[in-house]
């Protein structure tokens, strides 16, 4: 049997406001002949299939599409995915029961009923296995509010809950194991040792603490993750998994490699993974250093010869503010019709202690609404114990507005 895990494709995403529906048709298209290449028996995907709760109807579009020929042009005997923190459970749910006429098996949220969670998969050979479809656990899925709940009881019951869920579901999975059948799980999360970068969401386990992998039962054969962008094991163990996104979702990803996880399962025992790399079919780049470094580097770079043309960020050192510096390079950019600067963004150095030492100001843009307001906090230099508080009550309020948002 062989199964295909994938994540975060985030469709209808847009890095600084510019569309990117033609690199995710690159992507799925690619992925279609993956999958016939390959003779996946099942792909399975580990939740954010869209970028925002509402998707504009092009990603969705997408989407079904997809599906669509998936179960027309490909042998691949079933599809299963979950969402995560950024779909909407509704969106996902609402065409559940028409998609499993196709074998395409949707678990948008947390069902009452978890024995939901558990789909029976069959390979060409029929070899049968078991997922148990794990989606985004939101707050409220796990734990009642508590009045003064301090932030590290919450963090911990959120731990507790997240793993009393795999450890019921293990449970109830006990049949197949005895049977001698592989089980997999998924999971949307932050764990402990994750390697995360700039356009992962925060999310409730993921404000500061992470879900220590030691938590999950050791009863799952394979455990397909996503969340995390960059393709990696987890504490080295080549059962635990980020398949990662398929696309660089910001410029801090522009260097990383993209793929696809293959399984290959045969008698109830996982026998290997490959990663299966990914075409990129646009380069994202970062220019950095002062301005006549910029400047230099930019009148450098050769314009792409595919389909797709290169974007680029730049990061500009600075001593002190030059409202001249946008259209400067923005008139260097302009020169190559292939090359597009999407955005400049400064750094300001200052003298400190009397030496020349670079001290970046942090951008707002570079943070996250928890570190926004934890500055806050700094600046009205509170006590430690009304800090952690108030981050708490902040917490809280940031994982109903997502949760709101997600409905």
């Amino acid at each position: 049997m062989r199964i295909l895990h994938t994540s975060d494709w985030h469709l209808g995403q847009k890095l600084c406001n510019l569309e990117r529906f033609a690199e995710h048709d690159f992507f799925l298209k690619h992925l279609l002949q993956l999958i016939r290449e390959q003779q996946v028996d099942c792909l399975l995907h580990a939740g954010d299939i869209f970028d925002t709760a509402n998707p504009p109807n092009q990603a969705l579009r997408q989407y079904f599409n997809f599906l669509r020929r998936l179960h027309e042009e490909t042998n691949c005997r079933q599809a299963i995915l979950v969402g995560g923190n950024h779909d909407s459970v509704l969106t996902l749910q609402a065409p559940q029961r028409l998609l499993e006429v196709l074998q395409v098996h949707v678990v948008g949220g947390l069902p009452t009923d978890p024995e939901e969670q558990l789909i029976p998969i069959q390979g060409a050979d029929g070899e049968e296995a078991l997922v148990c479809a794990v989606p985004f656990l939101r707050d409220a899925d796990l734990r009642n509010i508590l009045p003064g709940e301090s932030y590290e009881a919450r963090q911990q019951r959120l731990r507790e809950g997240i793993a009393t869920h795999y450890q019921k579901l293990a449970q109830l999975a006990a049949p197949w194991k005895q049977r001698g059948q592989f089980v997999c799980a998924t999971g949307h999360l932050f764990v402990a040792n994750g390697q995360s970068s700039d356009s992962e969401k925060e999310i409730h386990i993921g404000l500061q603490d992470r879900f220590p992998v030691a938590d999950f039962p050791d009863f799952f054969d394979y455990l397909a993750l996503g969340h995390l962008h960059r393709p990696q094991r987890v504490a080295g163990m080549n059962h635990v998994r980020y398949s990662g996104s398929p696309l660089p979702l910001s410029f801090s990803e522009r260097q990383d490699s993209k793929s696809v996880l293959l399984l290959e399962v045969e008698k109830g025992t996982l026998q290997q993974v490959r990663e299966l790399p990914l075409p990129i079919p646009r380069r994202l780049l970062r220019l950095q250093g002062t301005v006549e470094e910029v400047c230099e580097k930019l009148q450098a770079l050769e314009e792409p010869a595919g389909e797709f043309e290169d974007w680029m960020e730049a990061r500009v050192q600075l001593e002190a503010p030059e409202p001249e510096i946008d259209r400067k390079l923005q008139e260097i950019a302009e020169a190559k019709p292939r090359l597009h600067l999407l955005q400049v963004r400064t750094e300001y150095t200052r003298q400190a202690s009397g030496l020349e030492e670079q001290a970046p100001v942090q951008n707002l843009e570079d943070l996250q609404p928890r570190e926004v307001f934890q500055e806050l906090c700094l600046s009205h230099e509170l006590a430690e114990d009304e800090t952690q508080r108030q981050l708490s009550t902040f917490g809280e309020l940031l994982e109903r507005h997502e949760e709101a948002k997600s409905q």
